[in-house]
């Protein structure tokens, strides 16, 4: 009598979900009854907690796979070591924290650090540009101490603040190309948070 009302029972369930999709056929198969909680839009990519710091033990590149193709945004804190004692490229991390944007190449890509804000031959503003085009220059960050960053990259534009000071480089710009963060040597960071914030559209204010 038991297995029969079990049966009874697991058949009146079936049948409900089944009409339930009938009645709604655009219905996210069963995410009405089974919710999964919402996934945070941004995560912090170095450290298990936010204050982690994170030390470059050399001159490295971190790559931000998930940002690929897509708007995001992307904000922390670097403790400038200066600039690199190894590179041949002078001004490649010219206080040791470079950002490298939709970069196809190292001819290609925009930049961003504590110096400038840049375009490398990359489409800017309506103009496909031949040679380098520095868009803001910056001063007067002091080495060894905490300076907040942030940078938002859309179809639309580029914004980069680096402590008090701020550029933006005009779209329409390309979207394809690799984004990373370059450190030099003894280069510290914390906090850093990436957030991706769609599909290459335009976001709204």
């Amino acid at each position: 009598m038991l297995a029969k009302r079990s049966l009874i029972l697991f058949c009146t369930i079936a049948a409900i979900a089944v009409a339930a999709l009938l009645v709604w056929p655009n219905a996210d198969k069963l995410s009405w009854l089974f919710k999964s909680p919402e996934k945070p839009k941004a995560k912090f990519i170095l450290g298990r907690t936010p204050l982690d710091v994170f030390v470059a033990s050399s001159d490295l590149t971190i790559n931000l796979a998930e940002s690929a193709g897509k708007s995001f945004k992307l904000t922390g804190e670097v403790w400038l070591s200066g600039p690199s004692l190894t590179s041949t490229a002078r001004d490649d991390r010219p206080d040791g924290f470079h950002l490298y944007l939709r970069e196809f190449d190292s001819l290609h890509r925009y930049e961003a650090c504590s110096r400038f804000l840049r375009d490398k031959r990359r489409p800017m503003g309506g103009t496909h540009p031949t040679d380098i085009v520095p868009v803001s220059t910056f001063s007067g960050f002091p080495l060894h101490q905490w300076l907040p960053f942030s940078l938002v990259a859309t179809p639309g534009k580029i914004t980069f603040t680096f402590g008090q000071s701020s550029g933006e480089i005009p779209g329409p710009l390309e979207m394809d190309g690799t984004n990373s963060i370059g450190l030099a040597l003894g280069t510290k960071l914390r906090n850093v948070q990436l957030e991706v914030l769609g599909d290459g559209q335009p976001q709204p204010k």
